[in-house]
């Protein structure tokens, strides 16, 4: 009975526990799925706007379009988009103190069927998570 008791306990805390990350990093994944919509549409600029300050200060509208549309535009229209996995970036080297969070992506595009992307994000004072950096693979 103990063992029983014991293992129902361990199980409620992991599910709990799971829950708990879930929650914390729902804003996070949503924030770089909306943003991503942007790329998709091709808004770079709109994408660069709704970036963090940090992405904003380190890189100009006019250099990202341009970047953008020599990364994206080769690889066609996205097919499908599921994300692998998301993680806590603690205290990246160079940043400001503050929360990270890294989202990967495995994406399918018209003219590259297995893409890898990687979005990292900020919190930022306000509260919001916003775009700090952005890879495909």
């Amino acid at each position: 009975m103990k063992t029983k008791c014991a293992a129902m306990f361990c199980f409620l805390i992991a599910v709990f526990q799971l829950s708990a990350f879930e929650a914390v990093n729902q804003p996070s994944l949503d924030a770089a799925k909306q943003w991503l919509e942007l790329v998709d549409k091709e808004d770079y600029s709109k994408s660069w706007q709704t970036g963090s300050l940090t992405f904003k200060l380190t890189i100009s509208e006019q250099h990202w379009n341009q970047l953008m549309k020599a990364i994206r535009e080769p690889l066609g229209s996205v097919i499908s988009r599921e994300p692998l996995e998301q993680r806590p970036a603690a205290n990246p080297k160079g940043l400001p103190l503050g929360e990270y969070m890294v989202v990967f992506f495995k994406t399918q595009f018209q003219k590259k069927e297995n893409a890898h992307e990687l979005v990292t994000l900020v919190q930022e004072s306000d509260g919001n998570w916003r775009v700090l950096t952005y890879q495909v693979q």
